[in-house]
């Protein structure tokens, strides 16, 4: 996988602090030493603060490689064990962290996870994560999946390229999150702009390009989550009220946990 560019576009600016400060205190030394001195002072703290900012880049940079190795690892031993779904495993892992963030972010919210709804058709969706605040119901779909997402996001298929060289397909998951989208909108029977499509990504998923995201859906990492949802939740001028968010969480509570029984 290619390797994350330790170049910021702020360097610039400290670039040209150094240069220009460097040329103010040759010139303010002869003119005033006082004035000269202080310029140098300006130009020490920027180039201390240009490389200590490097130095952090690449200690992240190296944890990020050393992350994905035992990722990686982690994949070739589960791959040995028939009982165990290695993606299962990670999606619940990020879903727990997803929780964690969104309970710091929107203390006042209510959190239902792995809620399973019935479609039209008589068939199921499964929805990852319903967050239900004054700013919205927030329809948030998990995929914690390693390598780089190739592809335009009004297609319904994608490229995955996983680091060990292989290519697979990869479902357009905006899509697949506007389904558990529209199928919670005909069970609560509230109109559209009362829902924000969610997608959160784990650590080792990295997106080439976002181009044609809809203006209805976010992508992001865990650490981007809330202000995605706060941006989200901006574009819309319609809220729900607390005793609104009471009746929809009574409504869909006897829904959690119903996964297993519907896939069986």
């Amino acid at each position: 996988m290619k390797r994350k560019s330790l170049f910021r576009w702020l360097d610039l600016i400290i670039y040209f602090n150094v240069f220009v400060f460097i040329g103010a205190a040759v010139v303010g030394v002869k003119d005033n030493l006082a004035v000269g001195i202080i310029f140098f002072t300006v130009v020490l703290v920027n180039i201390v603060y240009l490389v200590i900012s490097i130095r952090n880049r690449i200690k992240i940079v190296e944890l990020d490689e050393k992350r994905l190795e035992l990722e990686l690892k982690m994949e070739e031993a589960f791959k040995e064990e028939e009982n165990i779904d290695i993606n299962e495993v990670k999606r619940k892992m990020l879903i727990s962290r997803i929780e964690s963030e969104v309970k710091n972010g929107f203390p006042n919210a209510k959190v239902i996870k792995n809620a399973t709804i019935p479609k039209k058709d008589g068939n199921y969706n499964e929805v990852d994560l319903i967050v239900l605040d004054v700013k919205g119901i927030f329809v948030i779909k998990v995929k914690n999946i390693t390598g780089k997402i190739k592809g335009s996001w009004d297609e319904k298929n994608l490229k995955l390229e996983h680091p060990g060289g292989e290519t697979f397909d990869l479902i357009n998951p905006i899509d697949l999150n506007s389904y558990n989208f529209f199928a919670l909108k005909d069970i609560l029977g509230l109109k559209t702009n009362y829902f924000r499509s969610v997608i959160v990504f784990g650590d080792n998923t990295y997106i080439d390009s976002y181009r044609s995201v809809p203006h209805f859906a976010r992508l992001c990492k865990v650490e981007q989550l809330i202000n995605s949802m706060n941006r989200l939740a901006s574009k819309y001028n319609t809220t729900l009220e607390a005793y609104e968010i009471d009746t929809i969480y009574e409504q869909l509570l006897p829904l959690v946990n119903q996964e297993k029984d519907k896939k069986e």
